[in-house]
């Protein structure tokens, strides 16, 4: 199972904006760790989701742009795969 993270920006986005763009994520599984409201991650201009699943980063990128679209705000965002690291470095 893959877990993917994605760091999102609106532009000129206030901290109800990122309020509705996690509600917005969340009816695309996405999840995120933290409280928006209590971080200073979302007052800054950014918010960082994750999801889990077997998909690819195609769907991922593709529920991304649905969610943030909704939100109404011009957005910028990336998308990376967390891979787990188990062993050694051979």
């Amino acid at each position: 199972m893959a877990k993917f993270i994605t760091n999102i920006n609106l532009q000129d986005g206030n901290q109800l904006d990122y309020v509705r763009l996690q509600k917005e994520l969340g009816k695309e599984s996405f999840f995120c760790e933290t409280n928006p409201v209590k971080t200073k991650s979302f007052i800054s201009g950014q918010g960082v989701f994750f999801r889990e699943g077997s998909i690819t980063i195609q769907e991922v990128t593709s529920a991304v742009i649905r969610a943030t679209c909704r939100t109404g705000k011009k957005y910028s965002f990336f998308v990376w795969k967390d891979k787990m690291v188990s062993g050694s470095n051979q």
